[in-house]
């Protein structure tokens, strides 16, 4: 019962709930979820303009190759003419082909490591992505256990304190532990959700690209502060209370 706790029990009661607060509310996963966040969202906002480049690049690889394959064909009539006539004229001409055909392999040389770059900046872009993708799910997932452990531990700490069932105490411990519950859970669906419809919400996520757990990241820290900071207050009343009795 309450009037079994002494005040040192009670002095180790809160420490261990001050302990658990802080812990409970410790930056490191909120930190990781915000940072993971902006860098998956700069490189979702890449992606269109990288793909473009490679279309781009792709587009002027062919342009380059046309003109050569048209220079190969000049440089073979320039050829021909020379042998028939064999003229100032033909050889002037024929240097000019040929001089064509190394200006055209030049651009498709350049053209195909352009390409290549744009293909490689592009896949570094998707490769940031997906990994950032997975460290918010990583993120969520820590915080969800957070909130499942802070939902065990205050059931258990009304079950120490020896809180009577019908007290406005329990019911309000209990009620700070069916919200951690239902947070969690919540975050856990959200998180599944992500990996097994991740394809398709892509194109969606590439120009929205997590803004809503952005925004119920954010929420839910604040809400968390605030928890804290009233289970704190509400714990320290009833602790004087019990050390009255």
């Amino acid at each position: 019962t309450n009037k079994d706790l002494t005040p040192e029990q009670i002095k180790t009661l809160m420490r261990e709930y001050q302990e658990f607060s802080d812990e409970l509310i410790e930056r490191t996963p909120w930190d990781i979820l915000r940072d993971s966040i902006k860098q998956y969202s700069a490189a979702s906002k890449e992606i269109p303009s990288l793909k473009d480049a490679v279309a781009k690049a792709e587009r002027d690889v062919q342009a380059a190759e046309s003109r050569l394959e048209s220079a190969k064909i000049g440089l073979a009539n320039a050829e021909e003419e020379h042998v028939m006539g064999g003229t100032v004229e033909t050889a002037y001409a024929l240097a000019e082909a040929q001089s064509a055909v190394e200006v055209a392999e030049k651009d498709v040389t350049d053209a195909t490591n352009k390409h290549a770059q744009a293909v490689s900046n592009l896949n570094k872009g998707l490769n940031t992505q997906k990994k950032e993708n997975e460290e918010i799910k990583k993120s969520l997932q820590t915080i969800s256990d957070k909130l499942s452990t802070a939902e065990s531990f205050l059931r258990g700490f009304a079950d120490t304190l020896g809180l009577a069932e019908d007290s406005d105490a329990r019911a309000f411990l209990e009620g700070m532990a069916d919200s951690f519950g239902f947070m969690a859970q919540g975050i856990s669906l959200a998180t599944m959700a992500m990996t097994l419809f991740d394809a398709e919400t892509k194109k969606f996520m590439s120009t929205n690209p997590f803004g809503w757990i952005l925004l119920v990241g954010a929420a839910i820290a604040g809400a968390l502060s605030m928890i804290s900071n009233i289970c704190t207050k509400a714990a320290i009343t009833r602790m004087n209370t019990i050390v009255c009795i």
